[in-house]
């Protein structure tokens, strides 16, 4: 299952810009997320599914919405009780979300002021939900730790390993017992990060210097694909499918990777999950949240910008 993480790439990374450039893609039909207006999210981090329980979620700067995707997105698997909606009414900048198979939910970010002092500030540190984001564990790291990306892998002892960018100390940290320690891996400028479900010990990074790849947990890094300058990846059967600076979208199959669409305009967000033979995926851009089942040939707006 994928796991996510992010920011916004309406603005740069290392000097570098990574805006997308505009790119004309034929939207589907469109249809509002709900009551939920795209300002009211403040800006989207993460979207993510959790595929047990069917229902797509978007963690942004104000907290966890449930989002409904509309009917006439023939084929997407979501459970019929789905409305949109902030969960919790829980406002906090949620960042570095990752939900996986089991439907566990992993993040981090800056707490809610409503919840200090369970939650201090600034920064979340490592936190889980087993309950859609109704309520929130801290694990560890409260206040030191901003994680801005997240992605996790069950091991054979039950634990998941959990790697994490901590944008506070500008490392890649890793732990094999779900979060309760760590250590440090690789130095590495990630931006995003994507494990790999079935060899948790393969790790792909994107970096200013091209998309990276570890096979040993992270704990050395070589090029997968140096010449693409991918910004955003989930994990799919074949490897990684993402975005890059220019909009475009790529698959990799192996060494090689595959040209698929293009998404509308500069991007904050990315999302993916295979179901079956179908790949869904889910961009936050110049239009708003959208999703599209054609590899981003085409897309239905969810909640316009």
């Amino acid at each position: 299952m994928p796991s996510r993480s992010h920011r916004q790439f309406r603005r740069t990374f290392s000097g570098v810009a990574l805006a997308a450039t505009a790119a004309t893609v034929l939207a589907g039909c469109s249809a509002s997320g709900g009551d939920i207006s795209f300002d009211s999210l403040g800006h989207i981090h993460a979207v993510d599914m959790d595929t047990q329980a069917g229902i797509l979620y978007v963690a942004s700067h104000n907290g966890v919405w449930e989002v409904e995707v509309p009917s006439s997105v023939a084929g997407f698997p979501q459970a019929s009780s789905v409305q949109s909606h902030q969960v919790a009414d829980r406002a906090q900048d949620t960042m570095g979300f990752t939900i996986t198979d089991e439907g566990a939910m992993f993040a981090s970010g800056h707490p809610d002021p409503a919840e200090y002092p369970s939650f201090n500030p600034p920064n979340l540190g490592l936190i889980r939900s087993t309950d859609g984001a109704q309520t929130w564990e801290h694990i560890s790291l409260q206040e030191e730790t901003d994680f801005h990306a997240l992605t996790a892998v069950p091991l054979e002892d039950e634990h998941f390993r959990i790697y994490g960018y901590d944008s506070t100390a500008g490392a890649l940290r890793i732990s094999d017992d779900t979060g309760e320690s760590w250590r440090t891996g690789a130095d590495i400028a990630a931006i995003d990060l994507a494990a790999i479900p079935g060899d948790p010990n393969v790790l792909y990074a994107t970096t200013p210097s091209g998309l990276q790849r570890s096979t040993d947990a992270g704990t050395t890094f070589a090029p997968a694909n140096p010449e693409s300058t991918l910004v955003l990846i989930e994990p799919v059967s074949t490897g990684v499918v993402g975005i890059d600076s220019a909009g475009s979208i790529w698959r990799t199959d192996g060494e090689t990777m595959s040209k698929m669409g293009t998404v509308n305009g500069a991007f904050d967000a990315f999302g993916a999950f295979e179901d079956g033979e179908s790949l869904w995926l889910f961009a936050s851009d110049d239009n708003g949240l959208g999703v599209s089942n054609d590899g981003g040939q085409s897309w239905t707006t969810i909640i316009p910008r």
